[in-house]
């Protein structure tokens, strides 16, 4: 076979902070770092300050260019500060808490207009907060007379500051997971003679567990695969590699229902401990005569759609993997005539559509009604998000051309 054509701790500050990095921190453009989940916990957050440290005012703060702006804030109504009128110098390498006691009373302070001006601070206790070795803002709790902070209070206000640094590089963490998602899915065929393929995932938020994939073969065979991992979000994402990696390993090693259940008995322990399994549709196709070989490990949703627009609904030919390792899968066998197209699509995209009849007709005409099949793809998702789909959705075409 050929191969594929393709006390608590403190915060350390890093002895190479500079200005110049503390812009291109920039973490928040617009806020837009920052999930929903997110805000709602550090909102959570400065409520539970206001109230632990007996202050009207605190926040958690993060830069925004040469702006810290307030990912979360409570009992006043900024929406940022200057950097000449901050607090707390986040070029300055002390990995201490900062405490002003009486701002009226400090030279560096008095003059400060929130401190002449609303909201009247007196009293400021911040905590630098650093990903990745730069410093990118501050938790701080304020009030409007003068006061200090006890030792257990102060080690209170680090530990906030470690759950809010914490909070930020596990989203930083998504966001390199977004990448690793992107980079798994396979790179355009730019040309099979004769043949269209195309494919789109969305996960439901920011990684997901659903895949597609292809590997086109010198001898003229293409294998596409679609999978759908129980659950969503990192832990399912994590899974679909590992089953996607098994697959790739054993591509064409065997047949196609061997090489499902050396993918089975491979993860088993991976997916029990998880508690999930895996729905995957994997087939293999003779691009010179449009003979197709396929196992459907619980999918349910492959259909042929013939030139006439009449159509062939692919059967199951086992569980899914991750139910039962012992479990025999068949493979079936279907033909792509000229004009032909393979459809399949994750639960997930048919249950945005409706999840019956009306939304499988919906989908086959949308791809169907353009004869780019990535356009087609593309109409139909634009299709999908007004329905705020509650899942993954993956869709994999493959047609076969005209005479």
């Amino acid at each position: 076979m050929n191969g594929p054509i393709f006390t608590p701790r403190r915060i350390p500050v890093k002895a190479d902070l500079v200005a110049g990095d503390l812009t291109h921190a920039g973490l928040l453009d617009d806020l837009s770092v920052l999930d929903d989940e997110q805000i709602e916990l550090f909102e959570r957050m400065v409520r539970i300050c206001t109230v632990l440290f007996e202050v009207p005012m605190a926040a958690i703060s993060l830069i925004d260019g040469d702006h810290q702006r307030f990912a979360a804030k409570r009992g006043f109504d900024l929406d940022g500060v200057r950097p000449q009128d901050q607090f707390l110098d986040l070029e300055d390498r002390s990995p201490e808490i900062f405490i002003v006691e009486d701002a009226s009373a400090d030279p560096r302070f008095a003059e400060n207009p929130h401190v002449v001006g609303y909201p009247h601070i007196a009293f400021y206790a911040g905590f630098p907060i650093e990903t990745q070795g730069r410093r990118v803002g501050s938790i701080c709790i304020m009030d409007s007379r003068p006061r200090a902070l006890t030792d257990e209070q102060e080690v209170s206000l680090q530990g906030f500051a470690m759950v809010v640094q914490t909070e930020l590089e596990r989203r930083q963490g998504r966001g390199r997971a977004i990448e690793v998602h992107r980079a798994l899915l396979p790179a355009p065929i730019s040309s099979i003679p004769g043949y269209q393929v195309a494919g789109v995932c969305v996960p439901w938020r920011v990684v997901g567990g659903d895949y597609y994939d292809w590997t086109l073969f010198e001898s003229g065979e293409l294998v596409v695969s679609v999978g759908d991992v129980m659950g969503k979000g990192i832990s399912a994402a994590v899974i679909m590699a590992s089953v996607r990696a098994a697959f790739k390993t054993l591509e064409l090693r065997s047949s196609l229902a061997q090489i499902v259940s050396d993918v089975a008995h491979a993860l088993d322990d991976d997916l029990a401990r998880s508690g999930s399994f895996v729905t995957v549709f994997h087939a293999l196709i003779d691009l010179s005569t449009g003979d197709m070989e396929y196992v459907d490990a619980g999918n349910g949703l492959a259909i042929i759609i013939q030139d006439d627009g009449s159509l062939t609904r692919l059967p199951v030919r086992g569980i899914p993997i991750g139910v039962d390792v012992e479990n025999v899968w068949t493979s079936g066998r279907a033909r792509l005539q000229h004009g032909d197209t393979l459809l399949i699509v994750s639960d997930g995209l048919w249950r945005a559509l409706g999840g019956n009849l009306d939304a499988r007709n919906d989908i086959i005409a949308r791809v169907l009604a353009f004869d780019d099949l990535a356009q087609g793809l593309d109409d139909l998702l634009d299709r999908v998000r007004p329905h705020d789909a509650l899942d993954d959705i993956t869709a994999l075409a493959l047609r076969r051309d005209g005479r």
